[in-house]
């Protein structure tokens, strides 16, 4: 299977360039083709919220499209699912209100149980979500995100995030980074939240 940005690439060539460049060709293309696809999956069944979570990625590989859907589907469904959605939302927005590049967290700079507990769980879990994602088996990589869900909650509920100190405040950001990069990597999660 072909990387559909590449394809379009590829069809882009023989075509002028300039022309293809100055209009933005290639981006509207796929904006097309990624808006015929919603249409094609809601005609196919799927709920709204879940193509979103799906295409907000805009996933090059299409062939790979309706396991992850049927994989968002059965996290939906999954207890955990609104509250790591409203999570995945509320983890987007900090850092995108933050501006910064989030690096990566030091545990020498955590301070709080909550956060070392978050911290640890990711470290645990990324290699499996990893893999699942990886091997396209990508319900078991969403559910083993589910199982986050109790140190994502403490740590909202007992860290803050937006630190006075620098460094923590830093810090505290990375993993959230971090957390997020993970949560993401199926279908962005937070389209899930209502």
């Amino acid at each position: 299977p072909r990387d559909l940005r590449q394809l379009v690439a590829d069809a882009a060539t023989g075509f002028d360039a300039a022309v293809l460049d100055a209009e933005g060709f290639q981006e509207r293309l796929l904006d097309f083709m990624f808006e015929r696809l919603r249409n094609l999956l809601r005609d196919g069944g799927y709920a709204a919220d879940v193509i979103d979570a799906v295409l907000a990625l805009r996933p090059v590989r299409i062939d790979l499209v309706p396991a992850r859907l049927d994989a968002v589907r059965s996290f939906s469904a999954m207890p955990e699912a609104e509250a790591l959605a409203a999570a995945n939302k509320r983890i987007g927005n900090i850092l995108k209100k933050a501006g910064v590049e989030a690096g990566e967290p030091d545990v020498a700079l955590l301070q709080e149980a909550a956060e070392k507990q978050l911290f640890h769980k990711v470290v645990d879990v990324a290699p499996l979500v990893r893999s699942h994602i990886a091997n396209e088996n990508y319900t078991e990589a969403l559910r083993e995100l589910a199982g986050l869900r109790t140190e994502v909650d403490s740590f909202f509920d007992n860290v803050m995030v937006m630190a006075d100190e620098p460094l923590t405040r830093q810090n505290r950001l990375a993993l959230l980074a971090m957390l997020a990069e993970l949560m993401n990597g199926v279908a962005d999660i937070s389209r899930l939240s209502s």
